[in-house]
């Protein structure tokens, strides 16, 4: 009995952490479509604000770093 609790505990956290994961990449996907209210994103130029990329690139390193990091979990519950 104590196995099914640990198992479903353990999926139950996996389906948290993936569905943090994609709402940070839809966050991050809908900052940079934000930047124009009439111009898509292939039209501005994906490259062309560096303070966006360097802001995207750390909130996603972080991420990544927060999630596979086995030491940081406790601050993650």
């Amino acid at each position: 009995m104590e196995e099914v609790l640990l198992l479903d505990r353990y999926i139950l956290w996996k389906a948290r952490s993936v569905t943090f994961l994609i709402m940070m990449v839809a966050e991050m996907s809908n900052a940079f479509n934000c930047r124009s209210e009439y111009n898509s994103l292939f039209k501005i130029g994906f490259f062309k604000n560096k303070v966006m990329l360097v802001s995207v690139g750390i909130s996603v390193a972080l991420t990544i770093f927060l999630y596979f990091w086995r030491g940081l979990e406790m601050f993650s519950q």
